[in-house]
């Protein structure tokens, strides 16, 4: 399987985003002259019943249209402000990110801790599939009274994504397959996809506006009609004729907006697809996800009122098929879906289960894993992954860079592994709202000096309730013996506990992290990445509004690129090879200008804004960036966890979410002990 390049997709998402702006407005434009036309239909009606013929009725028609023209101008801004409006009105409803868009589809969220053995199993894959990608855990939200197999997607970055699934989808697929569907979902999430499907939605609603105007018009009509039965008045014909109007007006849009999802949808869904089958490497998966939804009486289809607004976003076709829907299909059939992998495929589906079959299947795959599970770590053994990272195809600048936004075997075996070596008593607290602020400080617990150590204890007691501080150290002592590389993966996982915080409480959070992280007068490199992984993606959640792209070029970002530069170089061992390292990193820029910085000009407030100001570049520049960051911290040949927790927390906060590294031989015999 070919793997699809990150930046590739985001530059296809971008233009696809220009296209459907392009659509949208060509839609519009559609539906105003249509406006324009009955109009003028209706008011010359006398003219055009006019016998004459020849040059003399073609005088009387222009001097019409010219007269007409004013009205024309004002249905046209009219027609324009109706559609701005209904798309200004939905905007504002999603532009609150994911969870906006799952709760409008009658999702509910689903509590990391739940004991459900269909909804535990869920919540470990997406564990896992985010520790493989690189990116913040999504929630998870279950759609409890679709009874159909279906998922999606959703939000405006990934500080603020969610995954949507159906309950037929827990109940009747089987583990692979699940794994598949939520493989297909993160490759829409890390291609960029799901700010086109926030941006469709929008337009999309204002498209469609005329159906909901024409039937407010015609209920208008029929109730007024109805009192006033024995009345000569007109005005519910008139309501009934505008009604009418507008249904005819808004299934215009309706053509147009289904051939804009089908456009957009369509040739997606096969990317995703294979990001899926690359990740699993198991394509029955999915084949068997497909076939399942084949044989399933509700099939794929949503049921929620506002189902048709997302229908380009799910994993299958959302609504009933029949001819038209085939014709404005946002996903191509099942059977060519499955025909892609199993070219033989007859068209026989699978027969679906019964909760208790299900349920027996649950048990057969815990029994028939081929891994069986095994006791986990006792409680504050230490995890022997500290090796050195100098080892692996990883350590190669162009793979690193390569490895970003993709999710491949590699990708999963490695995030398996790193998810069953969690010490459980940490893993719980990160599901665990209550708990998980203690977990974080306790990441940041000095692991060296027992002098620091007691001064951020000092902090945190004077910071936190008496109970909290407790819990802190209870924590402390754990990730004291706990493998370095668990660190920033724990914290993924408890992204979405944290996303709550607002505010003043918020505020007090990060002052603590920055606390903490200062206790000895200095900032390391995996106090920065943490800090600034939690301030970034904890304040975007709650403003996910996209960051627009303000620089076309590098010129001009000099100062930003020589502090980012200077500070991974600055990582080099020894001192004398830091020169060089900048050097080859920064002639990846092909940029005047750059220069290497002293360590007394180097501060992290000022690195911080450099990585905020340079992740507003277009991803190709990112691209450029990261490449020679990559080249700046392998020159000295070898990758420490230092360098590693630094490049994935600038990567993640480019919006380029770099998968963890992987782990060596010596690693790879130690996670073999780790409950499979």
């Amino acid at each position: 399987m070919i793997a699809t390049d990150f930046f590739a997709a985001q530059d296809r998402a971008r233009a696809n985003s220009k296209r459907l702006v392009l659509l949208f407005m060509l839609a519009v434009i559609g539906i105003v002259l249509a406006v324009s036309a009955c109009f003028f239909l209706v008011m010359n009606a006398d003219v055009l019943a006019v016998t004459t013929a020849g040059p003399e009725r073609q005088a009387i028609l222009a001097e019409a249209f010219l007269d007409s023209l004013p009205a024309f101008g004002l249905m046209a801004l009219f027609t324009f402000g109706v559609v701005g409006a209904a798309s200004g009105v939905k905007w504002l409803q999603i532009r609150e990110g994911g969870p906006a868009i799952a709760e409008m589809l009658g999702g509910t969220r689903i509590d990391p801790m739940t004991s459900d053995p269909f909804e535990r199993r869920l919540v470990n894959i997406v564990e896992e599939m985010a520790i493989a990608s690189g990116v913040p855990l999504p929630e998870i939200y279950l759609l409890a009274e679709e009874e159909s197999i279906n998922a999606f997607a959703a939000g405006l970055t990934t500080s603020d994504a969610v995954v949507a699934v159906t309950a037929g989808a827990i109940e009747q697929l089987s583990r692979d397959e699940l794994q598949a569907v939520i493989a297909h979902e993160f490759g829409h999430i890390l291609n960029g996809d799901m700010r086109l499907n926030a941006r469709l939605i929008a337009m999309l609603a204002g498209i469609f506006v005329f159906v909901v105007l024409g039937r407010i018009a015609i209920r208008v009509a029929i109730h007024s009609g109805g009192r006033r039965r024995n009345n000569k008045d007109a005005t519910p014909l008139a309501f009934l004729a505008v009604g009418v109007g507008l249904i005819i007006l808004g299934s215009l849009g309706f053509f147009f907006g289904r051939l804009i999802q089908a456009a957009i949808s369509r040739q997606r869904e096969f990317l995703a697809d294979a990001s899926a089958v690359q990740f699993t490497r198991n394509p029955l998966g999915l084949t068997g996800a497909f076939k399942k939804i084949g044989g399933l009486a509700a099939g794929s289809r949503i049921l929620n009122p506002h189902s048709s607004e997302m229908s380009h976003a799910y994993f299958a076709q959302g609504f009933r098929d029949n001819f038209l829907t085939r014709l404005f299909a946002t996903h191509p059939p099942l059977i060519e879906r499955i025909r892609v992998f199993e070219p033989n495929f007859t068209g026989e589906y699978a027969e679906p289960l019964s909760r208790e079959e299900a349920l027996r299947e649950l048990e057969r795959e815990k029994r028939e894993a081929k891994a069986p599970p095994k006791p986990r770590r006792p409680l504050g053994m230490p995890i022997p992954m500290d090796a050195p990272m100098g080892s692996g195809k990883m350590g190669e600048p162009a793979a690193m860079i390569g490895q970003i936004g993709i999710l491949d075997e590699l990708a999963q075996k490695r995030a398996h592994e790193i998810h069953q070596a969690f010490p459980e008593r940490l893993h719980a607290a990160a599901q665990d709202s209550e708990q998980v602020r203690a977990l974080v400080y306790a990441l940041l617990f000095e692991r060296e000096s027992e002098g620091v150590r007691a001064q951020q204890l000092q902090l945190l007691e004077r910071s936190l309730a008496a109970e909290e501080f407790e819990l802190t150290k209870e924590f402390g002592a754990l990730t004291l013996s706990m493998g370095a590389r668990l660190r920033l993966p724990l914290a993924q996982i408890a992204f979405p506990q944290l996303r709550h915080l607002e505010g003043e409480e918020l505020s007090e959070f990060l002052r603590i992290l920055d606390g903490l992280a200062q206790a000895d007068g200095q900032i390391d490199a995996f106090e920065f990445a943490l800090t600034r992984l939690f301030s970034h993606h904890l304040k975007t959640a709650h403003r996910p509004l996209e960051a627009k792209e303000r620089y076309r070029s590098l010129g001009g970002l000099q100062d930003e690129l020589s502090m980012l530069f200077s500070f991974l170089a600055g990582l080099a061992e020894p001192d004398e090879a830091i020169p060089r390292a900048f050097e080859v990193g920064v002639a990846r820029l092909e940029l005047q200008g750059v220069r290497l910085l002293e360590p007394r000009e180097l501060r992290f407030e000022a690195l911080d804004l450099a990585i905020e100001t340079l992740s507003l570049t277009r991803f190709a520049l990112r691209k450029k960036i990261l490449e020679g960051l990559a080249i700046t911290v392998a020159s000295d040949g070898r990758f420490t966890d230092e360098e590693a927790d630094l490049l994935r927390a600038i990567s993640s906060i480019f919006e380029c979410p770099m998968p963890p590294i992987p782990l060596d031989e010596a690693e790879i015999a130690a996670s073999a002990h780790a409950e499979a």
